[in-house]
C-alpha cells in the first residue's frame, strides 16, 4: 500500500481549511493519483522553515517504507524556528513579522537577525540538512526527492535524483512583469499570494508530470523550463479566476492536513 508523503512550506500546502475541501488539481494532490498511491500524506504548513520541516519528518520517519514516495520542499535558509508553538513566524523580514508578535519576541528576534545571524552558518546549516535528508533516504531506502524552494546553487540537492532550479523560479516566472507582479499582490490577491502552492493552475499540471516522469523515469527534474511563463498580467482577472482556487487565503496560517485518496 503505497504513500505519497509530502513534508514542506507553503508550496506543497493546499490552502484548503479541511481535508475535504481539497484543490483536485493541486500538483502533489494530482501526483498522488498518477502513482496510484493508495494514501497521500501532506504535512507542509504555511512560513515554516527546515528546522521545523525538520522535526515533521523525524516525528513520522518510522512510519515510512522503501515502497513509499516521499518529497521534501526545502525553505529560505533565512527562515527560523523561533517560537516553538509558532513555528510559522520563521521569516523577519516580512513586512509584518512585528503584529505577529510581542514587542519583547520582536526585540529579541531582531537582537539575533541584527548581532547573531551568521549568512555562513546559514549555509553550513542548510548543507547539513540536505546531508541528514540524503543519509537517511539511503539508510532507509527511500525513494525521496528534494525539491528546492529557494536556494539551490552550489548545494547537495540532488542524490537519487537529479534537480535543477528552484519552485520559486515556476513561481517568478509566472509575472510577466514587476508591474504585474504589484498588481497581483496589492489589488488581486489583497496583500497575499491567492495561487495554490505559489503557482497558477497550468503549472501544476505541468510540475505533477515532470515529477512522475523523475519517479517513474528517472528523468531530471529542470524547474527552469517547460513551464508557463508571463502569463500573470496586470488586469487579467478573467484568465486568473480559472487559475486560482476559490479559497479565502486572507485569514489565519493553514495548517497541513492529512487526507486519504
Amino acid at each position: 500500500m503505497k504513500k505519497l508523503w509530502v513534508f514542506g512550506d507553503s508550496y506543497g500546502v493546499h490552502v484548503a481549511q479541511n481535508p475535504n475541501s481539497i484543490t483536485p488539481w493541486f500538483w502533489a494532490y494530482d501526483l498522488a493519483k498518477k502513482l496510484k498511491c493508495s494514501q497521500y500524506e501532506n504535512h507542509c504548513q504555511m512560513g515554516v522553515s527546515n528546522e521545523y520541516i525538520h522535526k515533521c519528518i523525524k516525528n513520522y520517519k518510522d512510519e515510512i517504507s522503501s515502497d513509499d514516495y516521499v518529497i521534501v520542499i526545502t525553505t529560505s535558509i533565512l527562515r527560523k524556528w523561533f517560537f516553538k508553538d509558532r513555528p510559522f513566524i520563521s521569516n523577519f523580514y516580512i513586512d509584518n513579522f512585528n503584529d505577529m508578535v510581542t514587542k519583547d519576541e520582536f526585540e529579541s528576534v531582531r537582537r539575533y537577525v541584527t548581532h547573531l545571524n551568521n549568512p555562513d552558518l546559514n549555509s553550513i546549516y542548510f548543507e547539513d540538512y540536505l546531508g541528514w535528508l540524503h543519509y537517511m533516504s539511503r539508510k532507509n531506502d527511500w525513494n525521496m526527492l528534494v525539491l528546492p524552494g529557494f536556494e539551490s546553487d552550489g548545494y547537495p540537492i540532488s542524490d537519487r535524483y537529479i534537480v535543477k532550479g528552484t519552485l520559486i523560479d515556476i513561481c517568478s516566472n509566472e509575472f510577466s512583469s514587476n508591474e504585474s507582479a504589484k498588481w497581483f499582490y496589492s489589488s488581486f490577491s489583497n496583500g497575499r499570494d491567492r495561487r495554490a502552492g505559489h503557482l497558477l493552475k497550468d503549472n501544476h499540471t505541468i510540475l505533477s508530470n515532470k515529477i512522475y516522469n523523475t519517479f517513474e523515469q528517472n528523468e531530471e527534474l529542470d524547474l527552469t523550463n517547460g513551464f508557463f511563463k508571463g502569463t500573470i498580467i496586470k488586469n487579467n482577472e478573467k484568465y486568473l479566476k480559472d487559475q486560482i482556487p476559490d479559497l479565502d487565503l486572507s485569514n489565519t496560517h493553514v495548517k497541513g492536513f492529512v487526507p486519504k485518496i
